[in-house]
């Protein structure tokens, strides 16, 4: 594993691991593993098969335990559009999105997502000071807003840490970089309530 690799969700697995949760990162597809990638193709129906078919392999080997969808940046962009599709009939108990795309283009964001049709909990983490042009904090209440009042959802907002390089890049708040503890304690805490 070398692109990606910094991706706030795959240097924490172990962080995830040693606080009893099992995580499974999830690159693109094999066919999409090449330019352009999934540009443009993570808010389609194909995707969308695409990861029930993970769900229903993730289940056959944990079929006991409670699946959560988890997208950070660009996979809030997947997460957003699937939530609204699924139920805990699908096997899944809940979504967390991190540094979530508010912005995006030529991807819709989160916020242009069906959010108003999840049934499950979701669970919205973010950072007060994350630079992302496309994830400013004084827009995730929109995004929020959105989830029905309904549903257990929450905003954990986390502040702290540093930010190397690129507002956008894993090494940044955008990726709490320096509070991955933190971070990720506090997601684990909400889904196992």
């Amino acid at each position: 594993m070398s692109w990606g690799k910094g991706n706030f969700l795959v240097r924490t697995r172990k962080i995830f691991a040693s606080s009893g949760v099992i995580s499974v990162v999830v690159d693109a597809p094999s066919d999409k593993l090449s330019h352009p990638y999934m540009l443009g193709k993570r808010q389609t129906q194909e995707n969308f098969e695409d990861v029930k078919k993970l769900i229903s392999f993730i289940k056959q080997k944990y079929p006991s335990l409670p699946l959560w969808l988890v997208g950070t940046s660009r996979g809030t962009q997947t997460v957003s559009y699937v939530a609204p599709k699924l139920g805990e009939s699908d096997g899944v108990a809940g979504f967390v999105l991190t540094s979530s795309i508010l912005h995006g283009k030529p991807e819709g964001s989160a916020t242009d997502q069906a959010l108003e049709k999840i049934t499950l909990p979701t669970l919205v983490v973010h950072h007060v000071q994350d630079e992302c042009k496309h994830c400013p904090y004084s827009d995730v209440g929109k995004l929020l807003s959105k989830i029905p009042s309904s549903v257990r959802k929450e905003l954990l907002s986390h502040t702290g840490g540093e930010t190397k390089g690129d507002p956008c890049d894993a090494y940044s708040y955008h990726g709490f970089y320096g509070i991955e503890k933190e971070a990720v304690g506090s997601i684990v805490q909400w889904i196992l309530k």
